[in-house]
């Protein structure tokens, strides 16, 4: 993106990390981690009272993750779906920002695969997929499912790493368009130019 834009869509003004790595991640890290870094942050502000980071939790849109978010805003009354946790989605509309009109707008927009689990590797590109499983054909745990010409794969466990490997490698910006378009909603949501800096 940046070699053809200029523009930087991470760092600077927004970065990306993982709540943790192998099985301090995923879920259950972030079960354990954000509650505690959100009131560090709230316990850190300026001399003015001003909060210096905001911090928002992305998860996958499948069993685990819907069950993060109805946990994690249940128990911590300060923390607000589409404000502070987004459930990943296929389509992040840049049509409103407040919690309530983008948690509609995202249904709206996502109506046609409702129900169809969402991880961040179905963003991907299918001709990058189709390549990866042509090398690595043992990848799925099960066939993918197919909604309204969208997918939905279950990956084995060492099959992640792999694919991630081969998006740095071999992808091209057209194999990754839609998380090129969720970092431009995420920065919209978060009041960031969407394109970049």
């Amino acid at each position: 993106y940046k070699q053809e834009t200029e523009l930087n869509l991470l760092g600077g003004d927004i970065s990306l990390f993982a709540c943790g790595f192998g099985d301090s991640g995923g879920t259950p890290g972030m079960l354990e981690q954000l509650p505690p870094l959100l009131n560090i942050i709230r316990a850190d502000p300026d001399q003015n009272g001003k909060i210096l980071y905001r911090v928002i939790a992305l998860v996958d849109n499948d069993h685990p993750g819907r069950s993060l978010i109805r946990g994690l805003t249940q128990q911590y009354r300060q923390l607000r779906a589409f404000r502070d946790i987004f459930i990943l989605n296929r389509i992040f509309p840049r049509t409103a920002s407040e919690p309530n009109a983008l948690t509609s707008q995202i249904e709206k927009y996502n109506e046609d695969w409702k129900g169809l689990d969402c991880e961040i590797e179905d963003l991907l590109g299918q001709d990058l997929i189709e390549l990866f499983l042509e090398e690595n054909p043992n990848s799925l745990r099960r066939d993918p499912i197919v909604m309204n010409g969208r997918c939905h794969y279950e990956w084995t466990d060492n099959a992640k790493g792999k694919i991630f490997n081969f998006t740095k490698q071999y992808a091209s910006l057209n194999d990754i368009t839609e998380l090129v378009e969720l970092l431009k909603s995420l920065r919209f949501y978060l009041g960031l130019p969407a394109e970049g800096i």
